[in-house]
């Protein structure tokens, strides 16, 4: 970057610096700017209209269901259909900014309406996706969505805030300020989904503002096995790779302190997977953890030294992991 001269590569770099989520700071405001992710919708979109692709996608051009040969009993629940078809509507339009499943929609056909419990939250939050990076309109747009007296949908809701600013630095911080007060909620999934939101913007920033905000509600016994998990996966996403001693040993003492009930419970599996993202790619630092869970008395702990390992040794290509692995 020091060394540059050509101002092209310059901003390439920019780019790979921000996709990395790196803390590399300049005083070239231009440059600071790419790197932050501030102008990275403005970018996308205009790729996309030098490709000729931003006219919307529907999931049908995907499913192509009209060439499917249905068997008359083969019935599929319509809600569940509709959560596949929000699931692939996110993605397929991701970026964009329009989408004719959820934004091209009347207010008197509303997609997020035809889904039903975690569907319905799942709507909300593929919104986020679709206005992914685009903070001058992504707000306004989820605005009602948060005001909605219906908790699955305002928890959708904050999400998407955390998925619209994924990556973004802002001197404002509006969606910690947004979010960490939710966080303390009385209602489950308004905590989840705050939880979740905060995940989605800061993977990877390492932030100990966002330890000290949720390595309590890990710890605390009177939160649901399912908000402690979550909570410890999403300090997994923020400390990504770092080995952070702190997120480890909180959740190695929540998993000797919960009953063995608790940990049989499908949610405990995030505290794994929490673990192995601390390690992610740093292969051997994973070792002295490892003799830290042998200690929880828990079948759950063996879980835990297979995911922790395949995190640590990710994309290492090591052969005699591969091995051990296979012989499990």
């Amino acid at each position: 970057m020091t060394t540059c001269t050509d101002r092209v590569v310059l901003k390439q770099l920019c780019l790979m610096l921000g996709r990395q989520r790196t803390n590399y700071e300049t005083e070239d405001e231009e440059l600071f700017k790419i790197i932050s992710y501030e102008k990275l919708s403005e970018h996308f979109k205009a790729l996309a209209r030098d490709l000729d692709c931003l006219e919307p996608k529907t999931p049908e051009q995907i499913f192509k269901s009209h060439l499917e040969e249905k068997k008359n009993d083969a019935k599929i629940d319509s809600f569940k259909e509709n959560l596949g078809a929000t699931y692939c509507n996110a993605f397929l339009n991701a970026g964009f900014g329009t989408d004719k499943l959820i934004t091209g929609a009347s207010d008197d056909n509303e997609w997020i309406w035809k889904n039903k419990d975690s569907g319905m939250t799942a709507a909300a939050a593929s919104l986020g996706m679709i206005l992914m990076w685009d903070i001058d309109e992504g707000f306004s747009k989820i605005d009602k969505y948060m005001e909605s007296t219906n908790d699955l949908i305002k928890a959708g809701a904050y999400m998407a805030v955390g998925i619209i600013n994924s990556g973004i630095k802002n001197d404002n911080d509006p969606v910690f300020a947004l979010l960490s007060e939710h966080v303390e909620s009385d209602n489950e999934h308004i905590k989840i989904g705050a939880l979740m939101g905060l995940s989605f913007t800061y993977a990877g920033s390492a932030r100990q503002d966002i330890l000290e905000l949720c390595s309590p509600i890990i710890i605390d016994g009177d939160n649901s096995i399912e908000v402690s998990a979550i909570a410890a996966l999403v300090l997994g996403l923020v400390f990504i790779g770092t080995c952070n001693d702190e997120v480890a040993n909180c959740i190695f003492q929540t998993c000797m302190e919960r009953e063995a009930s608790d940990l049989d419970n499908p949610h405990a599996r995030y505290y794994a997977l929490g673990l192995g993202l601390l390690y992610f790619g740093r292969q051997d630092s994973v070792e002295a953890s490892l003799v830290g869970v042998s200690v929880i008395e828990h079948p759950i702990k063996r879980f835990m030294e297979i995911l922790m390992k395949g995190c640590a040794y990710a994309c290492s290509g090591n052969v005699l992991k591969v091995q051990e692995l296979l012989h499990i």
